[in-house]
């Protein structure tokens, strides 16, 4: 369209005139939008830097060792609520940073608090590029995400009851690793605000972070959740069914022993077999003994103390390990199997639900300390290799 006004000066040259100031203007704006984005580009490189710049001066702060710099360092922390300034703190897990400044960080963002939290669980599901070019062309990518993702993980679990919201929320992340992880951490944390979380979760579709949810509820131990576990001793998923076995043993709640008793029946688990033991009624002992007549505890119990990576060997324990020591448990024999080796975690999960870790600590000190001794014993006592002494003289 031409511009009336040239065209009325001029009406000869009116139309060339029109486009030679359009294309003129239309020359001006690109460039005054180019230079606004270079502007833009430029200020956001700069702030970036002075940005990281400042977190990373902090971090070391803490790494320093002067109590004075790392209270300040500390205090700057608990006042840092940016998003921009959370995400640069967390991208530093990605960079590879010595065990120490790792640790550090992760101070750094348990002093943050709650802001640090949601950022933290969205880091939970940072995965490496999916395409196979884009895996050639940053093939440090991967390892990148596996460190940010572990270490946030170890942040979130420092932060305990700070962090629980947000793995809240993660429960029903449309991630299935974000849902699988916010449940493994609430099952760690144990705050009684993820129970009916966790009982919702325990009832969708996705069988890993289902398990984990049922693990959780019976960490926590609230009677909320017996109902929903029960429930899940009819998955179709036999790994569930255990784990809700066992998280029932440990709420302790006697409306489950039957229950209990039909899935023992049905399965001959022995995390069914083992949650019963923990009921300790009459009707809970009387059906673990009834599903384990074939196999004599006491018995190998005794094999146990004796060797248990042969027994183990042998099948003679097989699934039923766990329910020896539950009932035939002792400081001494939990040491014995920590130094074996087999199974170490579930002894000293055991060690802690009867209030016995010291006493297997210092068991387990008693027999190291005696097996070092009978070994400078023997090495005393051999006999020198033939030739030996003619060699020397």
């Amino acid at each position: 369209m031409l511009c009336p006004a040239l065209v009325a000066a001029d009406p000869g040259s009116g139309g060339a005139r029109c486009k030679m100031k359009v294309a003129r203007l239309r020359k001006r704006l690109c460039v005054s939008l180019l230079v606004a984005a270079a502007l833009a580009v430029g200020w956001y490189g700069i702030s970036r830097f002075l940005r990281i710049e400042h977190i990373g001066r902090l971090v070391a702060e803490l790494a320093s060792g002067d109590t004075q710099r790392v209270k300040a360092a500390e205090e700057e922390f608990a006042h840092v609520s940016d998003a921009r300034d959370i995400q640069t703190l967390i991208d530093m897990f990605g960079d590879g940073l010595p065990g120490e400044l790792n640790s550090c960080v992760s101070r750094a963002l348990a002093k943050v608090g709650e802001p640090a939290a949601p950022l933290l669980v969205k880091a939970l599901g940072k995965e490496g590029p999916k395409y196979w070019l884009w895996r050639k062309m940053m093939p440090r990518a991967e390892e990148r995400a596996n460190r940010m993702r572990m270490c946030s993980n170890n942040a979130l679990l420092g932060m305990q009851s700070k962090s629980v919201k947000s793995l809240i929320v993660g429960l029903g992340s449309d991630n299935s690793r974000i849902r699988y992880l916010s449940a493994s951490l609430l099952a760690s944390i144990k705050d009684a605000r993820a129970v009916e979380p966790l009982i919702a979760a325990l009832g969708k579709e996705d069988i890993d972070a289902a398990q984990r949810a049922a693990h959780a509820l019976g960490q926590i131990g609230d009677r909320r959740g017996v109902e929903a576990l029960t429930n899940a001793l009819d998955s179709k998923d036999r790994d569930l069914e255990s784990i809700s076995a066992h998280a029932l043993g440990l709420i302790g709640d006697t409306s489950a022993v039957s229950p209990l008793v039909k899935y023992v029946e049905r399965t001959h688990d022995s995390s069914g077999m083992i949650a019963l033991e923990m009921l300790g009624t009459d009707q809970a002992r009387a059906a673990v003994d009834a599903a384990i007549a074939p196999v004599d505890l006491a018995a190998v119990a005794k094999d146990v103390k004796g060797s248990f990576q042969a027994t183990v060997g042998q099948g003679a324990i097989g699934p039923k390990f766990d329910l020896v020591l539950e009932r035939y448990g002792t400081p001494e024999l939990a040491a014995e199997l920590v130094e074996c080796g087999v199974s170490e975690g579930r002894v000293w999960d055991w060690a802690t639900r009867k209030n016995l870790i010291r006493e297997v600590e210092e068991a387990t000190e008693s027999r190291r300390k005696a097996a070092g001794e009978k070994a400078e014993e023997g090495a005393l006592q051999a006999p020198e290799e033939p030739g030996t002494q003619g060699k020397a003289e």
